[in-house]
C-alpha cells in the first residue's frame, strides 16, 4: 500500500478521531479528544513584515488576531509537519515550538505533470522559462532586466513567462518574450502547454524576493531543466548550488545575469546539472515521500 493509502486509511479508519489540517488559518473540526495534526509551509508572525505576505495587508489590530487565533491552533496540535527546515527553525526561533514536535517533511509534485523528461530542447537559440503567479514576488522585473541585457548580446534569446493572470505593463510589446499568462493544470490543454514549455526551455529562473517552499522549481527540475533561484526561504532545501542550478543572492542583478550567461555558454554542463535535479526532484520530492514521512510522524 502507498504511503499515501496508508494515510487515507489511517483517517478513514479513524473518522474525527484523526484531522490532519493545512495550515492554522482556521479553527480545526475536531473535538478535544481528536488527534491534530498540521502541515505548513509558513505560519503569520513569520510574514509581518515581508510586504509580499497576505497579513501585511492587514491593520495592526488585525495581525494581532491573527497570529493570537494561529497560536491557539499551533498549541492544539499532536504534531506539525513543516515544508521545509527553514520553517521548523522558525517556529522554534519565534514561537518557541518544542522541537519534537516538528517534523519537516518538505513537499511534492506531481509526477502525472512530468511524465516525460526534458527530451525536446532546441538545438538553437536560448530558451528562459519564468513560472510564477506574483510576476513582482517571484522576481519577475529583476529577470526581465537580465533577459534585455542578454538580448542585446544575442537577439535569438527568449523569455517565456506563465503564471500572472495579467499581462505586467512592462511586457507589452516586448521583443522576444512570450505571455502565456496563466496555465491551469486541472485544465488538459493548459497542462499539455506548460509541460512543453517546461521540455523545449533551456533554463529555469525565479530570482524571487519571497517563497515559502518552490514548487515551481521542483517541476521544472523534474522535467530536467537547470533551475537559477536565489537564497531565500526554502529553495535552497530543493536546489542545490552548483550542482542542479545556481543560488544566487536575492539582491545581486550581476549574479542572476551571470547564471543566465554560464548555462547558456556550457551547455553539456547545464544539462548534467539538469538530470542530477530530475534524479533529486523524482527520488525525493514527491507526495508519497511526503505521507510516508507524515505516517512515520504519527505513529512516533
Amino acid at each position: 500500500m502507498r504511503a499515501q493509502e496508508q494515510v487515507a486509511s489511517l483517517l478513514a479508519l479513524h473518522p474525527g478521531a484523526i484531522v490532519l489540517q493545512y495550515g492554522a488559518g482556521c479553527q480545526p473540526m475536531a473535538n478535544e479528544t481528536s488527534r491534530l495534526f498540521l502541515y505548513c509551509d509558513n505560519f503569520s508572525a513569520n510574514t509581518l513584515t515581508n510586504p509580499h505576505s497576505n497579513i501585511y495587508q492587514l491593520t495592526p489590530a488585525e495581525q494581532q488576531t491573527a497570529v493570537r487565533l494561529e497560536a491557539e491552533v499551533y498549541s492544539r496540535a499532536e504534531r506539525i509537519f513543516t515544508m521545509s527546515d527553514f520553517i521548523r527553525s522558525q517556529f522554534i526561533a519565534q514561537l518557541g515550538t518544542a522541537p519534537s514536535k516538528l517534523d519537516t517533511v518538505h513537499a511534492g509534485f506531481s509526477l502525472d505533470h512530468a511524465v516525460e523528461q526534458h527530451v525536446e530542447q532546441p538545438s538553437d537559440g536560448f530558451q528562459i522559462l519564468f513560472v510564477g503567479r506574483d510576476w513582482v514576488a517571484k522576481g519577475g522585473p529583476r529577470l526581465l532586466k537580465a533577459f534585455r541585457l542578454l538580448r542585446n548580446e544575442n537577439p535569438a534569446i527568449r523569455l517565456d513567462i506563465v503564471g500572472p493572470k495579467a499581462l505586467p505593463p512592462e511586457l507589452s510589446d516586448e521583443p522576444g518574450v512570450t505571455f502565456h499568462g496563466f496555465l491551469d493544470k486541472a485544465v488538459p490543454s493548459e497542462l499539455r502547454q506548460l509541460q512543453t514549455l517546461y521540455r523545449t526551455s533551456h533554463v529555469f529562473a525565479l530570482p524571487t524576493e519571497y517563497d515559502s517552499f518552490g514548487i515551481a522549481a521542483l517541476e521544472a527540475m523534474s522535467y530536467g531543466l537547470p533551475v537559477i533561484i536565489t537564497g531565500t526561504g526554502a529553495l535552497t532545501e530543493i536546489v542545490q548550488g552548483g550542482v542542479t542550478g545556481f543560488c544566487i543572492a536575492p539582491d545581486n542583478d550581476d549574479e542572476l545575469v551571470d547564471a543566465l550567461r554560464t548555462t547558456r555558454a556550457n551547455p553539456d554542463h547545464a544539462r548534467a546539472m539538469g538530470m542530477l535535479g530530475s534524479e533529486r526532484a523524482r527520488g525525493y520530492f514527491t507526495w508519497e515521500g511526503v505521507a510516508r514521512r507524515m505516517l512515520a510522524g504519527m505513529n512516533a
